[in-house]
Protein backbone atom coordinates (compact mmCIF):
# COMPACT_ATOMS: atom_id res chain seq x y z
CA UNK A 1 0.00 0.00 0.00
CA UNK A 2 1.44 3.36 -0.97
CA UNK A 3 1.74 6.35 1.84
CA UNK A 4 -0.04 8.82 1.39
CA UNK A 5 1.53 12.26 1.30
CA UNK A 6 2.24 14.92 3.60
CA UNK A 7 -0.37 17.88 2.65
CA UNK A 8 0.95 20.92 0.66
CA UNK A 9 1.18 24.27 1.50
CA UNK A 10 0.13 24.62 -1.74
CA UNK A 11 -2.94 22.97 -0.42
CA UNK A 12 -3.86 25.08 3.21
CA UNK A 13 -2.87 28.18 0.88
CA UNK A 14 -5.43 27.43 -0.88
CA UNK A 15 -8.31 26.04 1.94
CA UNK A 16 -7.23 29.57 3.56
CA UNK A 17 -8.15 31.97 0.03
CA UNK A 18 -11.49 29.81 -0.57
CA UNK A 19 -12.31 30.05 3.21
CA UNK A 20 -11.84 34.08 2.95
CA UNK A 21 -13.94 33.47 -0.80
CA UNK A 22 -17.08 31.46 1.08
CA UNK A 23 -17.55 34.06 4.12
CA UNK A 24 -17.80 36.94 1.64
CA UNK A 25 -20.67 35.08 -0.40
CA UNK A 26 -23.74 34.55 0.91
CA UNK A 27 -25.04 30.77 2.10
CA UNK A 28 -26.34 29.05 -0.89
CA UNK A 29 -30.11 28.54 1.29
CA UNK A 30 -29.86 32.15 2.08
CA UNK A 31 -29.86 33.82 -1.64
CA UNK A 32 -32.40 33.49 -4.73
CA UNK A 33 -29.56 34.50 -6.88
CA UNK A 34 -28.71 31.25 -9.02
CA UNK A 35 -25.37 32.09 -10.44
CA UNK A 36 -24.12 32.83 -6.65
CA UNK A 37 -26.19 29.84 -5.02
CA UNK A 38 -23.85 27.45 -7.72
CA UNK A 39 -20.89 29.09 -6.67
CA UNK A 40 -21.04 29.22 -3.05
CA UNK A 41 -21.94 25.21 -3.50
CA UNK A 42 -19.17 24.43 -5.55
CA UNK A 43 -16.51 26.24 -2.89
CA UNK A 44 -18.35 24.30 -0.46
CA UNK A 45 -17.40 20.88 -2.08
CA UNK A 46 -14.13 21.87 -3.15
CA UNK A 47 -13.49 22.85 0.70
CA UNK A 48 -14.28 19.31 1.41
CA UNK A 49 -12.22 17.51 -0.92
CA UNK A 50 -9.25 19.73 0.09
CA UNK A 51 -9.49 19.21 3.39
CA UNK A 52 -9.90 15.79 3.38
CA UNK A 53 -6.59 15.68 1.55
CA UNK A 54 -5.15 17.63 4.64
CA UNK A 55 -6.05 15.45 7.24
CA UNK A 56 -2.94 14.34 9.02
CA UNK A 57 -1.98 10.89 8.71
CA UNK A 58 0.35 8.98 10.98
CA UNK A 59 2.34 7.46 7.88
CA UNK A 60 3.88 10.69 6.19
CA UNK A 61 6.68 10.46 9.07
CA UNK A 62 9.77 9.72 8.85
CA UNK A 63 13.12 9.47 10.82
CA UNK A 64 13.63 12.99 10.52
CA UNK A 65 9.99 14.26 11.39
CA UNK A 66 7.67 13.49 14.63
CA UNK A 67 4.59 13.08 15.58
CA UNK A 68 3.66 14.35 18.65
CA UNK A 69 1.77 11.39 20.08
CA UNK A 70 4.93 9.84 19.72
CA UNK A 71 7.83 12.55 21.32
CA UNK A 72 9.28 11.53 24.93
CA UNK A 73 11.00 13.62 27.44
CA UNK A 74 14.73 12.97 25.36
CA UNK A 75 13.35 13.80 22.49
CA UNK A 76 11.34 16.99 23.74
CA UNK A 77 15.25 17.75 25.17
CA UNK A 78 17.43 17.09 22.40
CA UNK A 79 15.93 18.04 18.83
CA UNK A 80 13.54 20.32 20.67
CA UNK A 81 15.12 21.97 23.37
CA UNK A 82 12.23 22.15 25.76
CA UNK A 83 13.25 21.46 29.62
CA UNK A 84 11.18 21.10 32.28
CA UNK A 85 11.37 24.99 34.40
CA UNK A 86 8.83 25.70 37.49
CA UNK A 87 6.36 23.63 39.01
CA UNK A 88 2.71 24.90 39.23
CA UNK A 89 1.29 24.56 42.67
CA UNK A 90 -2.54 24.61 43.30
CA UNK A 91 -3.79 27.41 45.17
CA UNK A 92 -5.28 25.74 48.66
CA UNK A 93 -8.48 27.44 48.13
CA UNK A 94 -9.52 25.49 45.30
CA UNK A 95 -12.17 23.77 46.85
CA UNK A 96 -14.46 26.91 48.09
CA UNK A 97 -13.63 28.98 44.85
CA UNK A 98 -14.96 25.80 42.59
CA UNK A 99 -18.10 25.63 44.77
CA UNK A 100 -18.81 29.75 44.20
CA UNK A 101 -18.21 29.75 40.95
CA UNK A 102 -20.26 26.37 40.63
CA UNK A 103 -23.38 28.15 41.66
CA UNK A 104 -22.67 31.16 40.08
CA UNK A 105 -21.33 30.85 36.76
CA UNK A 106 -23.73 29.42 33.71
CA UNK A 107 -26.43 28.37 35.70
CA UNK A 108 -29.28 29.67 33.50
CA UNK A 109 -28.16 28.06 30.35
CA UNK A 110 -26.80 24.12 29.25
CA UNK A 111 -24.93 22.85 31.05
CA UNK A 112 -25.37 23.81 34.80
CA UNK A 113 -22.40 22.46 37.37
CA UNK A 114 -25.57 20.09 38.55
CA UNK A 115 -26.19 18.70 35.09
CA UNK A 116 -22.51 18.42 34.84
CA UNK A 117 -22.62 15.88 37.57
CA UNK A 118 -25.54 14.09 36.50
CA UNK A 119 -23.75 13.29 33.05
CA UNK A 120 -20.81 12.23 34.36
CA UNK A 121 -22.88 9.91 36.63
CA UNK A 122 -24.62 8.62 33.70
CA UNK A 123 -21.24 8.01 32.05
CA UNK A 124 -19.62 6.66 35.01
CA UNK A 125 -22.14 3.80 35.52
CA UNK A 126 -22.93 3.67 31.35
CA UNK A 127 -19.28 2.77 29.56
CA UNK A 128 -17.92 -0.02 31.25
CA UNK A 129 -13.89 0.57 30.30
CA UNK A 130 -11.95 4.17 30.53
CA UNK A 131 -10.45 3.66 27.55
CA UNK A 132 -9.84 6.60 24.23
CA UNK A 133 -13.18 6.21 23.19
CA UNK A 134 -14.60 6.76 27.10
CA UNK A 135 -12.27 9.53 27.99
CA UNK A 136 -13.55 11.30 25.32
CA UNK A 137 -16.60 11.68 26.90
CA UNK A 138 -16.08 12.93 29.60
CA UNK A 139 -13.51 15.83 28.65
CA UNK A 140 -16.84 16.63 26.01
CA UNK A 141 -19.12 17.19 29.33
CA UNK A 142 -16.83 19.01 31.10
CA UNK A 143 -16.08 21.40 28.51
CA UNK A 144 -19.86 21.65 27.74
CA UNK A 145 -19.65 22.94 31.71
CA UNK A 146 -17.19 25.72 30.37
CA UNK A 147 -19.13 26.78 27.67
CA UNK A 148 -21.75 27.69 29.93
CA UNK A 149 -19.47 29.45 32.37
CA UNK A 150 -17.67 31.76 29.83
CA UNK A 151 -21.16 32.55 28.26
CA UNK A 152 -22.42 35.35 27.75
CA UNK A 153 -19.12 37.19 28.18
CA UNK A 154 -17.48 34.99 25.68
CA UNK A 155 -18.12 32.65 23.09
CA UNK A 156 -16.45 29.49 22.62
CA UNK A 157 -16.02 27.50 19.48
CA UNK A 158 -14.18 23.91 20.35
CA UNK A 159 -12.19 22.01 17.42
CA UNK A 160 -11.58 18.73 17.75
CA UNK A 161 -8.76 16.88 15.97
CA UNK A 162 -7.74 20.18 15.14
CA UNK A 163 -4.75 19.48 12.69
CA UNK A 164 -1.56 20.57 12.83
CA UNK A 165 0.41 21.01 9.44
CA UNK A 166 4.23 19.66 9.71
CA UNK A 167 6.42 22.57 11.56
CA UNK A 168 10.17 22.86 10.25
CA UNK A 169 12.37 23.27 13.67
CA UNK A 170 15.95 23.56 13.86
CA UNK A 171 17.97 20.84 15.71
CA UNK A 172 20.85 23.18 16.37
CA UNK A 173 19.78 26.58 18.12
CA UNK A 174 20.54 29.55 15.41
CA UNK A 175 21.01 27.42 12.56
CA UNK A 176 18.48 26.80 9.67
CA UNK A 177 20.35 22.68 9.16
CA UNK A 178 19.98 20.10 9.92
CA UNK A 179 16.05 20.31 11.23
CA UNK A 180 13.12 18.02 11.95
CA UNK A 181 9.40 18.09 11.62
CA UNK A 182 7.04 17.89 14.37
CA UNK A 183 3.31 18.17 13.56
CA UNK A 184 -0.03 16.42 14.09
CA UNK A 185 -3.40 16.66 15.34
CA UNK A 186 -4.36 18.33 18.39
CA UNK A 187 -7.24 16.63 20.31
CA UNK A 188 -8.89 19.82 21.22
CA UNK A 189 -8.66 23.63 20.46
CA UNK A 190 -10.74 25.33 22.66
CA UNK A 191 -11.22 28.82 21.30
CA UNK A 192 -12.91 31.80 22.82
CA UNK A 193 -13.34 35.13 20.52
CA UNK A 194 -15.64 38.15 20.77
CA UNK A 195 -19.45 37.84 19.82
CA UNK A 196 -19.35 39.63 16.52
CA UNK A 197 -16.22 37.01 15.37
CA UNK A 198 -18.08 33.96 16.75
CA UNK A 199 -19.78 32.72 13.67
CA UNK A 200 -16.60 33.16 11.60
CA UNK A 201 -14.59 30.73 13.37
CA UNK A 202 -17.74 28.38 13.10
CA UNK A 203 -17.01 28.15 10.52
CA UNK A 204 -13.50 28.83 9.30
CA UNK A 205 -11.77 26.72 12.22
CA UNK A 206 -8.42 25.62 9.78
CA UNK A 207 -5.76 25.99 12.04
CA UNK A 208 -3.62 28.67 9.98
CA UNK A 209 -6.76 30.70 9.09
CA UNK A 210 -7.42 30.70 13.17
CA UNK A 211 -3.66 31.85 13.98
CA UNK A 212 -4.00 34.48 11.59
CA UNK A 213 -6.84 36.28 13.61
CA UNK A 214 -5.56 38.36 17.09
CA UNK A 215 -9.29 38.79 18.47
CA UNK A 216 -9.05 35.37 20.04
CA UNK A 217 -8.01 32.87 23.36
CA UNK A 218 -7.46 29.49 22.73
CA UNK A 219 -6.45 26.49 25.23
CA UNK A 220 -4.61 23.52 23.83
CA UNK A 221 -5.93 20.19 25.33
CA UNK A 222 -4.24 16.68 24.78
CA UNK A 223 -5.86 13.65 25.17
CA UNK A 224 -3.55 10.22 27.19
CA UNK A 225 -2.80 8.02 24.37
CA UNK A 226 -0.77 5.12 26.11
CA UNK A 227 -3.52 3.43 27.89
CA UNK A 228 -2.29 2.41 31.59
CA UNK A 229 0.99 4.86 31.20
CA UNK A 230 0.27 7.33 34.00
CA UNK A 231 -0.75 10.91 32.77
CA UNK A 232 2.75 12.06 33.88
CA UNK A 233 4.92 10.74 31.88
CA UNK A 234 2.69 11.45 28.99
CA UNK A 235 3.67 15.02 29.58
CA UNK A 236 5.79 15.52 26.55
CA UNK A 237 3.17 14.49 24.24
CA UNK A 238 1.10 17.31 25.03
CA UNK A 239 4.22 20.01 25.20
CA UNK A 240 5.44 19.11 21.58
CA UNK A 241 1.91 20.17 20.40
CA UNK A 242 1.56 23.27 21.92
CA UNK A 243 5.08 24.05 20.73
CA UNK A 244 3.77 22.59 17.17
CA UNK A 245 0.65 24.80 17.17
CA UNK A 246 3.15 27.86 18.90
CA UNK A 247 5.86 27.67 15.89
CA UNK A 248 3.72 27.24 12.59
CA UNK A 249 3.27 28.76 10.79
CA UNK A 250 4.85 31.97 11.81
CA UNK A 251 2.44 34.95 11.87
CA UNK A 252 2.70 38.44 13.56
CA UNK A 253 0.30 36.67 16.07
CA UNK A 254 2.58 34.38 17.10
CA UNK A 255 2.62 33.88 21.20
CA UNK A 256 5.41 33.48 23.30
CA UNK A 257 3.48 31.65 26.33
CA UNK A 258 1.09 28.87 25.25
CA UNK A 259 -0.93 27.17 27.81
CA UNK A 260 -2.80 23.85 27.76
CA UNK A 261 -3.68 20.28 29.58
CA UNK A 262 -3.22 16.81 29.28
CA UNK A 263 -6.19 14.43 30.04
CA UNK A 264 -7.56 10.89 30.00
CA UNK A 265 -10.87 12.52 31.53
CA UNK A 266 -10.80 11.54 34.96
CA UNK A 267 -6.95 13.00 35.52
CA UNK A 268 -5.83 16.35 34.28
CA UNK A 269 -2.66 17.64 34.18
CA UNK A 270 -2.59 22.04 33.14
CA UNK A 271 0.80 22.56 31.53
CA UNK A 272 2.01 26.25 30.31
CA UNK A 273 4.97 26.69 27.89
CA UNK A 274 7.31 29.60 27.65
CA UNK A 275 9.00 29.66 24.20
CA UNK A 276 12.42 31.61 24.07
CA UNK A 277 11.73 34.72 22.70
CA UNK A 278 15.45 35.17 21.28
CA UNK A 279 14.95 35.69 17.28
CA UNK A 280 18.39 32.82 17.58
CA UNK A 281 17.04 30.34 19.83
CA UNK A 282 14.38 27.43 19.52
CA UNK A 283 12.57 25.89 22.69
CA UNK A 284 11.43 26.92 25.64
CA UNK A 285 10.73 25.54 29.33
CA UNK A 286 7.55 24.34 30.67
CA UNK A 287 5.83 24.40 33.92
CA UNK A 288 3.18 21.62 34.87
CA UNK A 289 0.61 21.26 37.72
CA UNK A 290 0.02 18.27 40.04
CA UNK A 291 -2.70 15.74 38.89
CA UNK A 292 -5.97 16.59 39.02
CA UNK A 293 -8.28 13.45 39.85
CA UNK A 294 -11.80 13.04 39.56
CA UNK A 295 -12.99 11.27 42.67
CA UNK A 296 -16.17 8.65 42.00
CA UNK A 297 -17.62 6.77 45.04
CA UNK A 298 -16.51 3.14 45.61
CA UNK A 299 -19.97 1.82 45.91
CA UNK A 300 -22.49 1.11 43.23
CA UNK A 301 -24.51 3.21 41.68
CA UNK A 302 -21.42 4.93 40.86
CA UNK A 303 -20.93 8.70 41.68
CA UNK A 304 -18.89 11.39 40.20
CA UNK A 305 -17.53 13.61 43.75
CA UNK A 306 -17.44 17.05 43.86
CA UNK A 307 -15.55 19.26 43.89
CA UNK A 308 -13.52 17.48 41.32
CA UNK A 309 -15.30 18.52 37.92
CA UNK A 310 -16.16 22.05 39.31
CA UNK A 311 -12.24 22.55 39.75
CA UNK A 312 -11.30 21.40 36.34
CA UNK A 313 -14.10 23.51 34.40
CA UNK A 314 -13.31 26.45 36.83
CA UNK A 315 -9.57 26.28 35.70
CA UNK A 316 -10.24 25.41 32.18
CA UNK A 317 -12.65 28.79 31.91
CA UNK A 318 -10.00 30.90 33.63
CA UNK A 319 -6.85 29.81 31.72
CA UNK A 320 -9.32 29.99 28.43
CA UNK A 321 -9.16 33.54 28.73
CA UNK A 322 -5.96 33.99 29.82
CA UNK A 323 -4.40 31.78 27.72
CA UNK A 324 -1.51 33.42 25.71
CA UNK A 325 -0.38 35.52 29.35
CA UNK A 326 1.29 34.58 32.66
CA UNK A 327 -0.09 33.89 36.18
CA UNK A 328 -1.65 36.20 37.66
CA UNK A 329 -2.67 36.99 41.32
CA UNK A 330 -6.03 35.13 40.98
CA UNK A 331 -4.92 32.26 38.72
CA UNK A 332 -5.90 28.69 40.36
CA UNK A 333 -1.56 27.57 40.46
CA UNK A 334 1.54 29.42 41.81
CA UNK A 335 4.97 28.57 40.68
CA UNK A 336 7.42 26.86 42.74
CA UNK A 337 10.68 26.01 41.15
CA UNK A 338 11.79 22.73 40.72
CA UNK A 339 14.67 21.29 43.43
CA UNK A 340 17.39 19.15 42.38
Amino acid sequence: MSKRRTPSAEIFKAIITLEELENDLPLAEETDDRATKLISEKIHDLLAILRRKAEPSLSTYSSSSFNSNFIDFDTLDEKFHIVPGELLLSQPNHAERAAAESSAQGGEVYMSSGAMYRHLDMLENLVPKRNEAGARLWIDTIFFRVSAMLAPKGQMVLNVEHHVPPARIPVVPGQTRPSVNIGGAIDYVALTTEPHKHELFLRNSLFQFVKHQNTWNGLFVTQAKQEGVPLVHQIAQAVAEMYASATYPKYESEKSIIRGALTNGHEWIFSILYLNEDDDSQGGTYAESPTIKIQVSDDYPYHVLPPGPDVVAGILAYWMERSFVDLDENDWFCRSRKSG
